[in-house]
């Protein structure tokens, strides 16, 4: 299928094809084993700070080392729906695959029967956004399907021939889902276009920050890409996963190695421009001798990290140096940003 491209974010030759550095030692990790016996490829988080394995026998926290729930049934997704309190769980119960939807306000844990699928059903996710609305992810007549419930209607809104490795309401109107290497964003009213293209890297996982920026993990690393398009690398390439982000930490659920890797993440500020030249005066007054226009390089500034000298001489010599009272005044203010 074609997708008319919204916007595009690419990633530059360098970060794909080069090697992929770790960042500064304010991020720290912490790995936790994951059994054989009760592993499954998926990553459900309960807030606050739980994050839980869909297991063959019920719910499974690898990093609090507790089980959540136990049941016969085999669970092979888990996601919290906080507008009412419940969690939205698919699992496998007598050869049936079902979605369900579990109260966690009573101390029974009520259950109740959302969709009886009639394929092999994936996972399910409900919108935050809209009371009721879910939407699941299924294996139906040769084709992968995402499907949406509400009002105990069920619509088919996209199908592949490849699998939609993972899927993220991110508003009331749209949904991220992964495919093919991309990322596509999807309006419910609308098409479906490219977010991100990892090329012929592969695509494990992705996350939103809460701050209009994603986290994907492909095969060398983990990238952080935001709304301005910049991508900063703030693993190794030796962690790749299912991504869960939540106050400040990074889950990730790497399934080759059977662990739980939690990545804490200082600011994520600083990770938007980790890897980006740091400007200096020297930087500015290049630029001016370039013929850079004024508009050229506070954009230039405002986009990157800074470490100005604005010294009273320093402030003298850029100007003998050409450069306008308005770049001046933004160095002043985007260094205010960067002073510890």
């Amino acid at each position: 299928m074609q997708f008319r491209i919204k916007y595009f974010i690419v990633l530059f030759s360098f970060l794909i094809l080069g090697k992929l550095y770790a960042q500064n030692d304010s991020i720290k990790i912490k790995s936790y084993e994951i059994s054989d016996q009760y592993f499954v490829n998926y990553l459900g988080f309960i807030k606050p700070a739980l994050a839980v394995v869909p297991t063959n026998g019920g719910l499974f926290s690898p990093n609090w080392q507790l089980w959540y729930l136990k049941t016969q049934d085999s669970i092979l997704s888990i996601e919290p729906s906080y507008l009412d309190t419940t969690l939205v769980i698919t699992r496998t119960s007598k050869h049936v695959f079902e979605i369900i939807k579990m109260y966690t306000d009573t101390t029974s844990k009520k259950i109740m029967p959302l969709v009886l699928t009639r394929g092999l059903v994936f996972y399910a996710v409900p919108s935050n956004y809209t009371k009721g609305l879910s939407f699941y992810v299924v294996w139906c007549n040769n084709r992968y399907n995402i499907c949406q419930h509400y009002n105990n209607k069920v619509d088919t809104l996209f199908h592949s021939d490849k699998m939609i490795d993972q899927l993220e309401v991110i508003s009331k109107s749209a949904i991220l889902f992964s495919y093919d290497n991309q990322i596509i964003i999807y309006p419910l009213t609308g098409k479906p276009s490219v977010l991100f293209d990892a090329d012929k890297n592969k695509i494990y996982g992705f996350t939103s920050d809460n701050e209009g920026g994603l986290f994907v993990s492909i095969d060398k690393g983990i990238l952080r890409i935001d709304k301005e398009k910049y991508q900063s690398l703030i693993s190794t390439d030796s962690i790749k996963g299912k991504l869960r982000y939540f106050n400040k930490e990074l889950y990730v659920l790497d399934a080759d190695n059977k662990k739980l890797q939690v990545i804490h993440i200082p600011s994520l500020e600083d990770l938007s421009y980790s890897g980006k030249v740091t400007l200096t005066n020297d930087s500015i007054v290049k630029m001016v001798l370039e013929k850079f226009t004024d508009e050229q390089i506070i954009q230039k500034i405002n986009s990157s990290k800074a470490n100005f000298d604005l010294s009273v001489n320093a402030m003298i010599a850029l100007s003998k140096q050409n450069v306008s009272s308005d770049v001046m005044i933004v160095m002043d203010n985007r260094s205010k940003k960067f002073k510890h």
